[in-house]
């Protein structure tokens, strides 16, 4: 359960990639929906369906235990979100971030790691 002053950490994401975005959410009002919104979300269910059969092996992962769609919440940060995929093997915790674009990663997309 989150606390009611605790904020999305997708808003920072959408804050730095469109400003409009966090202040429709704010605000109630409905924000413009790109075609690219549904893309992301067909991604998404798409590598979900595909991370499962997969063994991981050549990462060096194939032991890692997968947890989809994981809440998360820093009541210190008063933030919380979702992480897409966390891989845990008996040494470390890896968060996975499913994203469509094939570029690195921009600061958005670091941000709301």
């Amino acid at each position: 359960m989150t606390s009611p002053e605790s904020i999305p950490v997708s808003l920072i994401r959408q804050y730095r990639f469109c400003p409009r975005i966090p202040w429709h959410m704010v605000a109630g009002t409905p924000a413009p929906s790109p075609m690219w919104v549904k893309q992301g979300v067909e991604y998404h269910q798409r590598q979900r369906r595909l991370t499962r059969p997969r063994k991981l092996k050549a990462l060096g992962l194939a032991d890692a235990r997968r947890h989809f769609e994981v809440p998360l919440e820093d009541t210190d940060l008063g933030m919380h979100g979702f992480v897409d995929l966390i891989l845990e093997t008996a040494a470390e915790v890896l968060p996975v971030e499913f994203k469509l674009q094939d570029a690195p990663p921009t600061r958005a997309i670091c941000l709301q790691l």
